[in-house]
């Protein structure tokens, strides 16, 4: 059985590695570049302006959107696995995303740990890497037993493999979310060489 609270989320802090150039860029300016990036840069993988961490926290291989739930007294964070495909990878996680519960209260987003909301990032790693992202919400009352995630439409581009589609998710069972933390314990990537066999 988990604790109902918990003081804080432990996870591995990723270390940034690139600021954004310029705070006020317009969605329009980061979708022009995303278009220039995917014609012109694909080989060299620049990282344009947008800022870039590395060092993200790793997990087990995981299926993509394998969830985890924790709750403290100000806030409910919600883990999501990502399967890193390239060694550089762009995310952004838009602002207006909710949880739900039975009755239709809605827990608002309040933030992303270690990555700016509302903005493109660069995750860099390895291929194979599954990486997690931390969502931080209003807290959840602790009779509550299931919730609806959403995630809303990310800005529409068009580039090769880009899906910022929202996401519903219906009854999550908040037991069955909490029970999958020990899914998302930090876990160092293993890198072999030669010398190892």
């Amino acid at each position: 059985m988990v604790a109902p609270f918990v003081s804080r989320v432990k996870a591995h802090r990723p270390r940034k590695i690139r600021w954004l150039r310029k705070k006020n860029r317009n969605s329009r300016t980061k979708i022009r570049r995303l278009r220039i990036f995917f014609r012109w840069t694909i080989g060299t993988m620049s990282t344009g302006s947008w800022a870039a961490y590395t060092d993200a926290h790793l997990i087990k291989p995981q299926p993509e959107g394998t969830m985890a739930l924790w709750r403290t007294r100000d806030a409910t964070y919600l883990a999501i696995a990502h399967e890193q495909n390239w060694m550089r990878e762009y995310y952004g996680v838009e602002a207006g995303g909710m949880l739900l519960d039975e009755s239709g209260h809605q827990y608002k987003l309040k933030g992303l740990q270690d990555y700016p909301l509302g903005q493109i990032f660069w995750i860099e790693g390895y291929s194979g890497d599954c990486t997690v992202t931390v969502k931080v919400y209003e807290p959840i009352p602790l009779h509550i037993e299931s919730i609806t995630y959403i995630e809303p439409d990310g800005e529409p581009f068009k580039a090769w493999g880009a899906n910022w589609k929202g996401t519903v998710k219906h009854h999550l069972s908040i037991e069955e979310l909490r029970a999958n933390q020990k899914l998302f314990e930090y876990h160092p990537r293993d890198v072999v060489t030669e010398d190892t066999f």
